[in-house]
């Protein structure tokens, strides 16, 4: 019985050591992880979580903003966006088209280290974003 409860007591701590919150993600605005980047631009995307369920960023070319739904499990759901509409140099808007796909792939987060792991719906890593940094588009 005691060696039932330990476990129950591990299983516990173990998966609130990998939940995670709105105040994990709303701590930071959040850029592609410099591999990640393609794009030699000025400013690099960037996105930025809100502790009151809203998403504000600059992807590329435009303004994003809309709202996310978190759970505890890491569950995202960022179907709540909308974007400006505005043209502007054929580098800004590749960032732009790249970094919205890396968003529309995403459907759980995880926060490893000052990184957050995106991953698909199958829980497969398709990039990670860090704080966001100046010059980071070098």
């Amino acid at each position: 019985m005691h060696k039932i409860i330990a476990t129950l007591a591990l299983s516990a701590a173990a998966a609130s050591a990998f939940a995670i919150t709105a105040e994990d993600i709303s701590a930071n605005s959040w850029m592609p992880l410099v591999k990640e980047q393609s794009s030699k631009c000025e400013l690099p995307a960037t996105i930025t979580f809100h502790k009151d369920g809203k998403i504000s960023g600059e992807p590329g070319c435009n303004y994003l903003t809309g709202t996310y739904q978190l759970d505890a499990d890491g569950k995202i759901d960022l179907s709540g966006m909308g974007m400006t509409r505005k043209l502007c140099a054929k580098e800004y808007m590749e960032q732009e088209e790249n970094f919205l796909n890396l968003l529309s792939r995403t459907h759980y987060l995880q926060k490893a280290d000052k990184q957050l792991i995106l991953l698909d719906a199958d829980k497969k890593e398709v990039g990670r974003l860090v704080p966001e940094k100046a010059k980071a588009c070098d």
